[in-house]
């Protein structure tokens, strides 16, 4: 049974969001933007983006017919919509892969005999993959030991908003008595990683905190190592330069973090909470990817993936709408003061899509609040007698 919940886990690490990279990728001309990884992470935070807006809608719909007693069943309605979704999206992609598998196995030859042909003209090069092999293994061990016993404040606000999750079969457990989030602030409640958190335990059947604390700090290492190995090949040419600047970035990171009073060989912090998985993947990939977007002749096909990348982005933190929004204009700026002329607009509004969603969710969301807590006069023109759910199912 363990095997069993273990790969329904690892299928929405893994699966899924190759599924989904093909499909957002599948107009993208440029070859050089549909390598393995950018597919991959591409479809990563694309799901992501997909959950974030389907939690987005259930949980308005949730607070919306809130009045007197807490309305539960949004948790599990998310949970079946985007496992049918996923579902439907994995066999889409399957059919479009079995048609160009035969391409397929000959272009993954191809860059295996080339990786290999690299790999050997260079002896070197073994010793530093052997330098990277060693730095990642061990900040994989203390991430895996230092999580399991680590708790703080933050175990509360992530863990415990996962668990009341399931528990009571709410999003951003609402109090009607003050209709103020009882374990979530507002901020938390525009956010729907903790949801998504608590959807992977209730896939799986693992305990909220053995993922928390056991699971994702090991996987989201791989993914953030996989999304810095792509951006060295956008610094370096050679295989041995990119092996070299993984190597320094990662002893870097790890003695760069370390702690003198407790074994705390991580990654830049607990790679599970939604402002460590935005900064050590998110960000860089979102930074490389628009500078890499800008490099390449602009094409609409390149607009998809983008808006899935800012949609999942802004899906991890409140804080996002700030961080993606300035990665993303900024960007355009110096792109623009690169080339000396004004860049393509098209790639700054669909950058822009993921903050802008989260703020107009945000502004909402508050305003919705106030009125569940009686402020008068009312922002919304609700009640249980105009309210559609009530005089359905009331």
């Amino acid at each position: 049974m363990t095997i069993i919940r273990a790969i329904a886990f690892l299928l929405h690490l893994t699966l899924v969001p190759a599924a989904f990279g093909q499909l957002i990728t599948y107009r993208v001309k440029d070859e050089s933007l549909k390598t393995p990884i950018i597919v991959y992470i591409t479809g990563l935070l694309g799901s992501w983006g997909l959950f974030y807006v389907l939690f987005a809608a259930l949980e308005w719909h949730q607070n919306w017919i809130t009045f007197n007693e807490i309305v539960t069943g949004c948790f599990t309605g998310l949970t079946y919509i985007y496992s049918v979704v996923c579902g439907i999206v994995v066999v889409i992609a399957g059919v479009i892969f079995a048609k160009k598998f035969k391409s397929f196995k000959a272009e993954t030859g191809d860059y295996l005999k080339c990786t290999k042909d690299d790999y050997l003209a260079n002896k070197f090069t073994f010793i530093y993959l052997g330098i990277f092999i060693v730095a990642l293994a061990i900040q994989c061990y203390f991430a895996f030991g230092y999580e399991i016993n680590e708790w703080s404040y933050d175990d509360y606000d992530y863990v415990v908003s996962s668990l009341d999750t399931i528990s009571n079969d709410v999003l951003a457990n609402t109090s009607v008595i003050t209709g103020s989030p009882q374990t979530m602030l507002e901020k938390r409640a525009v956010a729907s990683w903790t949801t998504y958190i608590a959807y992977l335990a209730k896939v799986s059947g693992f305990e909220v905190t053995t993922i928390c604390h056991t699971i994702l700090p090991v996987l989201l290492l791989l993914v953030a190592y996989s999304v810095y190995f792509w951006i060295s090949g956008l610094l370096f040419k050679e295989i041995d330069n990119r092996l070299i600047f993984m190597d320094i970035f990662a002893v870097a990171l790890m003695f760069g973090q370390y702690s003198h009073y407790s074994l705390t060989f991580r990654m830049l912090c607990t790679l599970w909470q939604g402002k460590a998985v935005l900064f050590t993947i998110s960000v860089p990939f979102l930074l490389a990817y628009f500078i890499k977007l800008y490099s390449v002749d602009i094409d609409n096909g390149n607009i998809l993936p983008l808006i899935a990348v800012s949609l999942g982005s802004t899906s991890l933190s409140a804080m996002s709408m700030m961080v993606v929004g300035l990665v993303v204009v900024l960007t355009w700026i110096a792109m623009s003061i690169y080339s000396k002329k004004p860049q393509s607009l098209r790639y700054l509004i669909a950058g822009m899509v993921g903050p802008l969603f989260q703020y107009v969710f945000y502004k909402l969301i508050v305003l919705l609040l106030e009125d569940m807590q009686g402020h008068w006069p009312q922002h919304f023109n609700r009640s249980r007698e105009k309210s559609w759910w009530y005089r359905w199912f009331g």
